[in-house]
């Protein structure tokens, strides 16, 4: 019977050319990072040289200076407008709009208006009854309420014929 060697640590190390090229490339890497550090040393010097000659002669503007004027009233005024606009629950209407969804109605724009508390919503439908049938969808909504079709026209240089609609609805959760 011929003997087993189970001999797991290898006596033969890797080739020696690995070492020295890894240790040429990192020597190599070294002195770009050095050359690129002093160019870039150098250049932020000269930068800084030139902005000192330009602010000697009154030529240059300090742009980090920033006055603190406080906000007038249409600065407030906006910013309390988005404000409250942020903290507008809008989960429940696109919940609503979502679960209304219909193979032949596509929604082209959403326009709520939380100060009314009412939203026009523009689309496209492929017939008279998928759009009548999203209308009615959409009045069935707890979120919605006076859900009503404003207009519809057909599209007729359009080869499919679709119908444009605009609806106007009373959105209920809005705060």
């Amino acid at each position: 019977m011929k003997r087993l060697s189970l001999e797991f640590a290898s006596r033969v190390g890797p080739p020696q050319w690995a070492g020295w090229t890894l240790l040429a490339v990192s020597v190599a890497f070294g002195a770009h990072l050095g050359w690129s550090y002093t160019r870039l040393r150098d250049r932020i010097a000269n930068e800084e040289t030139r902005l000192a000659v330009l602010r000697a002669r009154g030529l240059a503007r300090n742009f980090t200076q920033v006055s603190m004027q406080p906000p007038g009233p249409e600065e407030l005024a906006f910013a309390r407008k988005t404000i409250r606009q942020l903290s507008i629950p809008w989960n429940g209407l696109f919940a609503a709009l979502e679960s209304t969804r219909s193979s032949g109605v596509g929604l082209l724009s959403l326009e709520p208006d939380p100060n009314t508390g009412t939203v026009t919503i523009t689309g496209e439908a492929k017939d008279y009854l998928a759009m009548l049938s999203y209308v009615s969808n959409l009045a069935n909504q707890s979120a919605l309420e006076n859900v009503h079709l404003v207009q519809h026209d057909t599209d007729l240089k359009d080869p499919r014929l679709p119908i444009d609609f605009t609806i106007s609805a009373v959105w209920l959760d809005r705060r």
